[in-house]
């Protein structure tokens, strides 16, 4: 792919379809050992996720964060294909989701629970759910990568290893992007991008317990 495309997920599927809209259009296949996840109209949940978690020093961070956090997805996902593809432990993506904070808990249940009916609900029940639901908090879609071998269980936060490569300090103050990252015309730097999530993916697999 050129480096300086522009280009928007589509779709991310299981097996591992990645369907980009650029010209000419591309799809990516990964064969993952790993089980059945979906990730439906990925470019949405990676915009909302931008602006609902991190709190940007900067609107300039912010516009830098959406160049980034996509191809740095699609990198931590190859990467964790590779280092799987090579070791002994086995991994399963899952959803997590995450609730803005300060949610009760009692409202986490009740969004829980209607959506767990609306998977069987009549037309017109569905409406009635569906009505509930618009009043009620919604949580962002979250995934994790369950790291599995014998009863030694890790859990990776997708979303959080994305932060740690596009990001400069931690959450817990307004980001700043890691500006080398982006190159002088305000481009993905694609090259150092490979290499920091490389690094990354790399030491979480160094560090998983023997």
């Amino acid at each position: 792919m050129n480096a300086d495309a522009k280009f928007r997920i589509t779709s991310i599927d299981y097996p591992l379809k990645i369907q980009i809209d650029y010209p000419p259009k591309i799809q990516i296949n990964y064969p993952l050992k790993i089980q059945p996840i979906h990730f439906a109209k990925l470019s949405s949940k990676l915009k909302l996720l931008i602006d609902m978690k991190p709190k940007f020093a900067t609107i300039e961070a912010w516009r830098q964060a959406e160049i980034l956090m996509q191809p740095a997805f699609i990198r931590v996902i190859d990467n964790l294909r590779k280092q799987l593809d090579q070791s002994t432990w086995q991994g399963t993506y899952r959803d997590a989701p995450v609730w803005a904070e300060n949610t009760p808990e009692d409202v986490k249940a009740s969004v829980s629970r209607l959506q767990e009916q609306l998977k069987t609900a009549s037309p017109d029940q569905a409406a009635e759910i569906q009505q509930a639901l618009s009043h009620l908090p919604s949580p962002y879609p979250g995934y994790e990568l369950c790291l599995k071998q014998n009863d030694r269980q890790v859990t990776v936060d997708l979303w959080e290893l994305c932060y740690q490569i596009c990001f400069s300090n931690q959450l817990d103050k307004p980001v700043e992007v890691d500006t080398s990252l982006i190159d002088e015309t305000g481009e993905v730097d694609w090259n150092r991008l490979d290499d920091k999530t490389k690094t990354l993916v790399e030491q979480i697999f160094e560090n998983l317990p023997n």
